[in-house]
This record gives C-alpha cells, sequence and structure tokens, in this order.
C-alpha cells in the first residue's frame, strides 16, 4: 500500500471527529470495512457507488478503496446507465440504497451499512488496487471515467489546499456533488489532508439554504460552480463573509466576476495548477490548451463539441452516437438551442420519414436526464454538412 492510500484510510476515525451532514447517524466505518472484506473480491476490482452527498457515501468509498478495491462513485442514476457502465467499466460490484439485485441480473444482495451490495462480475480485474476512477462530467461522452492513482488524487488536493491556503482552523461546506472531482478530491480528500471540519449538503442547491447554512455552521470556505454563482447572482442573495469562495467548472465572463466581487467582496483570483499527462502528451479533459516548457498549461478554447446546458457539462457525440443507432438514422447532430435547451437533428437513410418518438424513446432508456434533448428534428438530407 503507498503512502498515499494509508494517509486517507488511516484518516477513517479522526474524520469521524470533524465531519458531518444533515441525515440520520452514519455507521462506523469499521462496520463499513468489515462489510467490503466479506464480499471477497479480488483486488483491483472496480465497485460502483451510487449515492446522494453524505458521510456514509464517503466512509464507503474509503472502505472498498482500503480493501484494495477501486471505488467509482456516481451520481444516483438509471438502471440502463449504472448497467451500461457495468460492461464499459467492468464493474465487479454495484453498490446504493435501495437496488434491486434484478435488475442487474443478480437473484439477491448483501447489506453495507445503509446500502445494498450486488457482486455482478468475478472475472480477473483491469485495475490495480488503490487506483480509483472518477467519471467524466460528460466531457468524454456518458460512459466513460478516468483511471487515477490515489497519489494523484492527493497531489491535486494538496495544491488546493495551499492555493487557497486552507488549514485545519477552517471549516468547509460541501454543496457540489461528491461524485464529481471538485466535491471528491478538492474538498473532500482535501479535508481529510488539511484537518478541517467538513459540513455536507446537497445537491440539489438552494440559495437561500446555501446562505443559512454559511452563516449557522460557521462556515469558512466554500467552492461553487458558475452555474450557482450566477443564480445567487439572478437571486440577489447575500452571503455572509467567507475566507475563500472557488469558483470552477467553466469560464465566468467579467462582467460576472465584477458582479461578483460586489457580492462577496473578496479576492477573486486564478491559478493554474500542474497536472500529469499521459506518456504521449496527451490530457483529455474537454478544454483546449497550450502547454509551455515548464509545463503550465494555458486554456485556449473548449472543444466544440462539450456543451453546458441546465449547469451540466454533455458531450453532443455521444448523444449523436446514441439517436445513431436506431437502423433508420443515418447522421445526428446536437446543439445548443434557445432558452438553455438542447437540440438533435437527424437525417435518414435513403431520406425516410423517422419516427421521432421512437427514437426519443431510445434515447431517453440510454441517456442520462440532462443529456436527454428537449427537441428532436428531422432535416431532409439536402441541407446535412457532415
Amino acid at each position: 500500500m503507498n503512502a498515499a492510500a494509508r494517509m486517507i484510510i488511516d484518516s477513517a476515525d479522526d474524520l469521524a471527529r470533524r465531519i458531518s451532514d444533515f441525515g440520520d447517524a452514519s455507521p462506523k466505518y469499521d462496520q463499513l470495512f468489515e462489510g467490503y472484506a466479506r464480499l471477497a473480491l479480488q483486488p483491483g476490482s472496480a465497485v460502483l457507488i451510487f449515492a446522494p452527498n453524505s458521510v456514509e457515501f464517503l466512509f464507503h468509498w474509503i472502505a472498498a478503496l482500503a480493501n484494495g478495491y477501486v471505488p467509482c462513485p456516481i451520481a444516483p442514476s438509471k438502471t440502463s446507465l449504472v448497467s451500461a457502465l457495468q460492461k464499459s467499466l467492468k464493474i465487479a460490484a454495484i453498490v446504493g440504497p435501495q437496488l434491486d439485485p434484478a435488475r442487474y441480473q443478480a437473484n439477491h444482495f448483501a447489506r453495507i451499512g445503509a446500502f445494498r451490495v450486488v457482486v455482478c462480475d468475478r472475472t480477473p480485474p483491469s485495475y490495480e488496487p488503490f487506483d480509483v476512477l472518477i467519471l467524466t462530467t460528460g466531457t468524454s461522452g456518458s460512459q466513460t471515467a478516468c483511471v487515477h492513482t490515489v497519489e494523484s488524487l492527493v497531489c491535486n488536493a494538496s495544491m488546493t489546499n495551499k492555493t487557497l491556503n486552507i488549514t485545519a482552523a477552517d471549516k468547509q461546506l460541501v454543496v457540489l456533488p461528491m461524485y464529481h472531482s471538485y466535491g471528491l478530491i478538492t474538498q473532500s480528500i482535501g479535508a481529510i489532508i488539511s484537518g478541517c471540519e467538513l459540513k455536507i449538503d446537497g445537491p440539489p442547491f438552494n440559495a437561500n439554504r446555501f446562505a443559512d447554512l454559511i452563516r449557522k455552521e460557521g462556515i469558512s470556505i466554500c467552492g461553487i460552480t458558475p452555474t450557482i454563482a450566477r443564480d445567487l447572482l439572478r437571486r440577489g442573495t447575500v452571503l455572509p463573509a467567507l475566507r475563500s469562495m472557488s469558483i470552477g467548472g467553466d469560464r465566468v465572463s467579467p462582467e460576472e466576476v465584477t458582479s461578483l466581487l460586489s457580492v462577496f467582496r473578496r479576492k477573486v483570483g486564478r491559478s493554474v495548477l500542474r497536472q500529469p499527462f499521459t506518456s504521449d502528451g496527451f490530457l483529455e479533459t474537454g478544454d483546449l490548451f497550450t502547454k509551455d516548457a515548464a509545463g503550465y498549461l494555458r486554456y485556449v478554447a473548449r472543444k466544440a463539441d462539450i456543451l453546458i446546458v441546465k449547469g451540466e457539462k454533455l458531450n453532443t457525440r455521444s448523444i449523436d452516437l446514441v439517436a445513431e443507432l436506431h437502423p433508420d438514422v443515418e447522421f445526428a447532430r446536437t446543439t445548443a438551442g434557445d432558452m438553455n435547451s438542447l437540440v438533435t437533428r437527424l437525417w435518414a437513410k435513403d431520406d425516410k420519414t423517422l419516427d421521432l418518438e421512437e427514437i426519443k424513446k431510445l434515447m431517453r432508456s440510454s441517456l442520462r436526464l440532462h443529456e436527454v434533448p428537449d427537441k428532436v428534428i428531422q432535416e431532409r438530407n439536402a441541407v446535412f454538412h457532415k
């Protein structure tokens, strides 16, 4: 076991004294660890964990890691998506509240803490113990993940702590999804490293509740997305003083920064952190960067097939590929429409008339809710441009 994994695992008892949420009391970490050990999966087996933000969610993640498994956090999702991830990521077990084993071709489930566990694949694992899977947020498709080492996650969280000067004296609020990188790595693992208190809430996000929690809980550190920041500005929410508010995930316009400064009256800065590259020099994030001799990245633009719609990142090409599974569809192109909507245009084989309702049903069964287009339109082949 490497030093980074040992540090996270050994922190569980101390973390239990400085982490809390707004739900029922969570099971003890030792009980969760023993539950995962009883699964007797091979080291390096991937475990899909889906549940809302909670202390128990984080302790399940640590307990799976401590048993030499590869945790993969995911948002509570439709069975079709979970089944697709099970195949594409070679998932050995699925963990979550109220799992129905029959949906995953299983006859029974085990119980670990308040969650159910379905073991679905005992074939030789594709990963190494203490690897971690982090799903992409839509930039590379809906069924893809990045394989990280624990060391890289600890390095990332440590650099953010240093940049924001987060210490054991702070109290940090998590409102972003813990199955995405910021909530899990930057905030949760960051809190393990810094020794600060961690208060877990949301999603969904509520502006008034957010302000009340900051005030009542004495929060000093928090991170939000541009979508949340814009919602706070639109509502005119009055926020108590924070020592640090970080905003990331997409660009914020100069006008929005000016407005945020007037609300928060705090320094808004930008830090450029070193990031690990693959052996062939690529970092697949959906962003386009240049890289200088010192290894620093300079943002250029977003890929054309990456959109943020209704506050969620998505890859339009992965949506198109689902539509193109229909036998009558030759091409599909998904773009942003009016009023923060998503529009998929279809071109039929042999210019036949498409059954749009049938295609919509296909897309709803295979895509996450925020990926399902608001409109599906048939175009004639004469206007298709590849």
